[in-house]
């Protein structure tokens, strides 16, 4: 891992710890222009993400799946997915994916100026293996468990639009 990336990493996560506010609960930090996020870097669109244990106590058991659909402007013709198992994490203490490339490897590019799309990020419980394991209602309803970010083929992150699921 180069050096540029590890103390963007680690500048990341101390953002993240200022201004997240997270209320009591192990969820997806929403921090604008943190996390999530999905840009173009340079030409492929990566997001970055963090979770944080907002709680006074240690969490353990926890997954992050994130589920893509992208395409040309208003055609979600691909889908990806990823699922990132997450260490015990102390109270306060963040974990953040970085860089990730949001189509998973797969064939179909997603580059700027060509590709839209939108993801799901979900917080799983430990046991999870696949998208559908992450849909139970007080899981996938849950505002703190659960996020939907939609780009727009410019990168730009003022286009970009984040909500609760």
């Amino acid at each position: 891992m180069s050096s540029k990336v590890v103390v963007f990493s680690l500048s990341l996560i101390a953002i993240c710890q200022l201004f997240s506010g997270c209320g009591g609960e192990v969820q997806v930090v929403r921090a604008p222009f943190i996390s999530p996020v999905v840009v173009p870097a340079p030409e492929q669109f990566k997001m970055n993400a963090v979770v944080k244990n907002g709680t006074n106590q240690q969490q353990g058991g926890w997954k992050l799946f994130v589920y893509t659909e992208y395409g040309a402007p208003g055609q979600f013709n691909n889908s990806s997915q990823r699922m990132f198992t997450i260490a015990t994490l102390s109270p306060n203490q963040t974990f953040a994916v970085t860089d990730f490339d949001i189509t998973s490897g797969n064939t179909a590019a997603c580059l700027k100026n060509q590709c839209e799309g939108h993801s799901w990020l979900v917080l799983c419980p430990y046991a999870a293996s696949a998208w559908n394991d992450c849909r139970v209602p007080n899981t996938y309803n849950d505002p703190q468990k659960c996020v939907h970010v939609w780009w727009q083929p410019s990168g730009n992150l003022a286009d970009m639009k984040v909500k609760d699921c």
